[in-house]
């Protein structure tokens, strides 16, 4: 007994020592897993950090890349767009030179007859010349050839305010955004694949400009005004209506087109879905727009029936913040 009450007091030194610096051990052995453990976590984060900005910076780039895309499939019909107003400008311009040359000479006998005052016959010449020459005519038609010179100014102005409009790079800041303006700069893009063929029909509302990423919107435009002329065999017609509705702009985009069947419906916003030949577009337009409209906290809805045209719907919040 006595050799038996010393082994159970032994046990119970021993146990009573170890026990501490087993509990010891363990909180030492937890807080090296816990420390590994957040080491692992951090540098998971700055991956993930570093990823995010990476994606980002690609995501920018693609869209960029689609916009040079679309630019690049309109590029024959911008050019022609900017090329007829700069003919109107240069064929009136050398009309304008006869008429001023004739003018001239009228000018030089007037100038004459002033110098002359005893020769009565040069006032006859004088009349003879300027009922030859038709001076009303000639007034007429040097006025008409400055309003064709205005226009076709005023013409190609438009057009290279929107190709800078639409071309201005990604990383830019919300702004007040005038939303008509937008899409008077999308069709200007267009207008060589609508004029003739399409009928565009305005119901714009008024309403205050809108915090937005223009050159971002105007992306967005172009494509579904793209998308909608293309969806018109032949001649048809396109509805643009914008309207301030329970404190959320509405823009829609109503086209008489072939419309969409259900399945092309349900996958027009899927990355590189096309229903388009090979090399006429990249399956990236709508997708990106929807992109786009969610990154100005909006949404886009999508109506069609298969032979009856299509109805596109935007909704966008007159403040809207970045969202990535």
């Amino acid at each position: 007994m006595p050799l038996l009450n010393n082994i159970l007091q032994i046990q119970y030194v021993n146990t009573v020592f170890l026990a501490p610096v087993f509990i010891l051990f363990l909180l030492l052995y937890t807080y090296y897993i816990r420390r590994k453990a957040n080491k692992q976590i951090n540098y998971l984060q700055q991956q993930l950090i570093a990823f995010q900005a990476e994606a980002k910076i690609a995501a920018n780039k693609l869209i960029q890349t689609e916009k040079l895309a679309s630019l690049g499939q309109l590029t024959a019909g911008v050019a022609h767009e900017i090329n007829n107003p700069v003919t109107f400008i240069g064929t009136s311009i050398e009309a304008l030179k006869y008429d001023f040359r004739d003018l001239q000479l009228l000018l030089d006998k007037i100038m004459s007859l002033e110098k002359d005052q005893n020769e009565p016959s040069q006032l006859d010449d004088l009349i003879g010349f300027r009922d030859e020459l038709n001076t009303s005519m000639l007034r007429r038609e040097m006025n008409g050839l400055i309003a064709s010179i205005e226009r076709g100014a005023y013409r190609t102005s438009q057009i290279v305010s929107a190709l800078r409009t639409f071309s201005r790079n990604t990383d830019e800041e919300f702004t007040a955004t005038d939303i008509h303006q937008c899409i008077e700069s999308a069709l200007t893009i267009l207008q060589h694949k609508l004029k003739n063929r399409v009928l565009i029909h305005r119901h714009y509302e008024e309403f205050s400009p809108v915090d937005a990423l223009p050159g971002k919107l105007n992306q967005v435009f172009l494509n579904i005004l793209d998308n909608a002329s293309q969806a018109i065999e032949g001649r048809g017609e396109i509805h643009i209506s914008t309207q301030m509705k329970d404190g959320t702009v509405m823009i829609q985009f109503k086209d008489n087109g072939i419309g969409m069947c259900d399945e092309v419906k349900n996958r027009i916003f899927e990355p590189f879905f096309t229903t388009k030949g090979v090399g006429k577009g990249t399956g990236l337009g709508l997708s990106i727009s929807l992109k786009i409209i969610e990154q100005h906290q909006g949404s886009i809805q999508v109506e069609s029936i298969l032979g009856s045209g299509s109805i596109l719907t935007i909704w966008l919040p007159p403040r809207a913040k970045f969202v990535d």
